[in-house]
């Protein structure tokens, strides 16, 4: 105290605690943040790895159908979101874990998109086969036995369980091309 009423300068000390404490505080601050950043990123990222785990027997499933009812299905495993483990504590580990979660994502997506590919060919296929049957009936060509045989045929490969896609496609463009109006000839009267 002497040195203040002196006059002395003893601001130096204090101003140095001053910024200790200030840094301290906002050190806290930061931290705090962090933490509740790596709460939230933990909720969001645990979300996501049940979402997916809910998505496993749906996919299974899926697997199981096209195996059933396609001829030379695709051959991709379904992933086992469960093989990752916890959702780990930690913001590098976290990281890692975020980053394997979404490469398990795109698997599935890819599994997904694979194993449906097959069975909605097959369907709009029979939609096809049904319209291509309506425009043969509304044109006359459907007394033909040519195309009477032709809509038996790629109904039958549309129909067979399990279905080869390839043949039933050729079958239906085949009958395509069997149910198309006939030409008429060039002078003629329509």
């Amino acid at each position: 105290m002497g040195r203040a009423e002196r006059g002395a300068d003893v601001a130096g000390p204090l101003a140095e605690l001053e910024s200790d404490v200030a840094r301290a505080e906002r050190d806290l601050i930061v931290a705090s943040a962090q933490r509740r950043e790596l709460a939230r990123d933990r909720a969001r990222t645990t979300e996501r790895r049940d979402a997916l785990e809910a998505r496993e027997p749906a996919l299974r499933e899926l697997v199981l159908r096209c195996r059933r009812e396609v001829v030379h299905a695709p051959r991709l495993a379904v992933p086992d979101v469960s093989r990752l483990g916890p959702v780990p504590e930690s913001r590098f580990e976290l990281d890692a874990y975020a980053a394997r979660l979404d490469a398990v994502e795109r698997a599935v997506k890819a599994v997904e998109s694979a194993y449906t590919a097959p069975l909605r060919e097959r369907a709009e296929l029979r939609y096809s086969l049904e319209r291509l049957a309506e425009r043969a009936r509304a044109n006359g060509r459907s007394t033909s036995p040519t195309v009477r045989s032709g809509l038996v045929e790629a109904r039958e490969a549309v129909e067979a369980t399990p279905c080869d896609v390839t043949l039933a496609r050729f079958l239906v463009e085949q009958y395509q091309f069997l149910t198309r109006d006939l030409p008429t000839p060039e002078g003629a009267s329509s």
